[in-house]
């Protein structure tokens, strides 16, 4: 069953990944990765992508020399997609202020 994304977490998960892409530790080979992830959110994703973009968001953490704020969101927004992916369908909790 896929997964149903409101427009707004579409929204702000793509400008966070750009903002991710831009940061200084962030290489060609990252950015090329990063833009593929962020093309790939949309309003319905497979559970397999959805667990894709949490692992990127959360590695990004780590690798990218990102600004507090920035890697607060990362690491939200990843809780946030894992969160979604183990609830029942019937309960999706993805309400998370961006």
């Amino acid at each position: 069953m896929d997964v149903q994304l409101p427009t707004r977490t579409v929204l702000a998960l793509t400008d966070l990944l750009t903002i991710v892409a831009a940061a200084p530790g962030a290489g060609p080979a990252d950015r090329y990765e990063l833009a593929f992830t962020r093309d790939q959110v949309a309003a319905t994703m497979a559970p397999v992508e959805v667990l894709v973009l949490a692992g990127v968001l959360q590695e990004a953490t780590d690798r990218f020399g990102l600004d507090p704020a920035t890697r607060d969101a990362c690491q939200r927004w990843s809780a946030a997609l894992a969160a979604l992916l183990a609830a029942p369908q019937d309960r999706v909790p993805l309400a998370i202020a961006s």
